[in-house]
């Protein structure tokens, strides 16, 4: 049994996770992302909201949902209340990348697209002849 490296699928897939999980770590030490989510508040136009109000329509929403499971206001509620609060947390983020020459983004990038590209070859394509 001969061993042929452009044959073997789990090699591809080893080389190709090696390849993204290399670019991603790349990336990751070029970003930093900070949120004051617990120290300030959130501006929504021009009203400016503390943190802990934008709980309250999730709470009064669980409070109804357990008082009339039945009905369907409630969960309209609750989830119009978690949907508010995860836009909160996404909108009180900041990301900043940190300046960094256009030859490490193209080895960042060439990293993580070879290795997504070799990890779809190995999982995805077949060899020919097989079904």
């Amino acid at each position: 049994m001969k061993f042929d490296i452009r044959e073997d699928k789990l090699t591809e897939f080893l080389l190709g996770l090696g390849m993204f999980l290399a670019g991603i770590i790349l990336l990751t030490k070029n970003i930093y992302v900070s949120t004051p989510m617990f120290s300030h508040g959130i501006r929504i136009g021009g009203i400016y909201l503390r943190t802990g109000i934008c709980v309250m329509p999730f709470l009064a929403g669980a409070i109804c949902l357990f008082s009339w499971p039945q009905k369907l206001w409630p969960k309209i509620v609750t989830a119009a209340g978690f949907l508010f609060i995860l836009g909160v947390a996404v909108f009180s983020v900041n990301i900043r990348v940190r300046a960094v020459s256009l030859a490490r983004w193209l080895i960042i990038l060439m990293l993580i697209s070879g290795g997504m590209v070799l990890i779809f070859r190995a999982v995805y394509l077949r060899k020919k002849g097989r079904k």
